[in-house]
């Protein structure tokens, strides 16, 4: 199979928004994760719900480039602490929903990865105080 990089490159260019993120599809669709918001954890844009997905996949991708620096790890750690619901015992995805399986694995992902970025910086999460 050959790939088609002229063609490629093209569909990347009209994805590409002018903030640098990317959408799904041409037509707009979700955007790729550009920030942490006042929350704790990570949207698509600036001003947009935190998600879980989002912040997973994006605090992943921040350990893999070894760059935990740039993220606010304490409120990360509240922002996913918050999520686990009390009766339930799963996680939600965004403040004020259900919990739900899906969410409940994408939550509980960032905890190891949060305890390896904590670590990293010579903290742990025994150390921190989650909750104001």
């Amino acid at each position: 199979m050959m790939l088609m990089r002229e063609k490629l490159l093209s569909f990347l260019f009209s994805v590409k928004q002018p903030d640098g993120s990317f959408v799904m599809h041409g037509g707009g669709g979700e955007v790729d994760i550009s920030c942490q918001n006042w929350e704790g954890g990570l949207g698509g844009v600036p001003g947009i719900e935190t998600h879980g997905g989002y912040t997973f996949c994006g605090t992943a991708a921040v350990v893999i480039l070894g760059k935990e620096h740039m993220l606010d790890l304490k409120t990360l750690l509240r922002w996913v602490a918050s999520r686990q619901m009390r009766f339930e015992g799963w996680f939600q995805g965004h403040c004020n929903k259900l919990v739900d399986g899906c969410y409940s694995f994408w939550q509980a992902g960032l905890l190891p990865l949060l305890h390896r970025a904590l670590f990293k910086e010579g903290k742990t999460t025994e150390t921190i105080t989650v909750l104001p």
